[in-house]
């Protein structure tokens, strides 16, 4: 993804390993988010440059009880905001596709412990 600075000649070129890594990285701060799926995807993350922003698929797993339409929500504007900020670039829409549900580990030590 090139950002042109208009008072400077040149171009700055961020890679897509590189967008991939700033959007994974904001993704698994947000509760919830157990982990990424990384089927065919840069760390869980499928970027495509639509002029000059970005649609990004995510594929996440989340914790078992998660209200999904609420992290969802969360983990658009916590992205958006994050690549924004760190890169320059905008993008166009966020795609959040639940791959899968999980038990966080303390959860099922908990389970685990009931049920002893």
């Amino acid at each position: 993804m090139n950002r042109i600075n208009e008072e400077t000649p040149g171009a700055v070129t961020i890679s897509d390993d590189v967008l991939a890594a700033v959007v994974a990285d904001a993704v698994t701060e947000i509760p919830g988010v157990i982990s990424m799926e990384d089927i065919l995807t840069r760390k869980g993350v499928r970027i495509t440059e639509k002029g000059k922003t970005v649609v990004l698929d995510l594929y996440i797993n989340v914790a078992f009880g998660t209200q999904i339409p609420q992290l969802a929500w969360r983990l658009q504007k916590h992205v958006a905001n994050r690549i924004r900020s760190v890169t320059g670039i905008t993008a166009k829409e966020i795609n959040i596709h639940v791959q899968g549900v999980e038990y966080e580990e303390n959860q099922s030590e908990k389970t685990e412990s009931v049920s002893n």
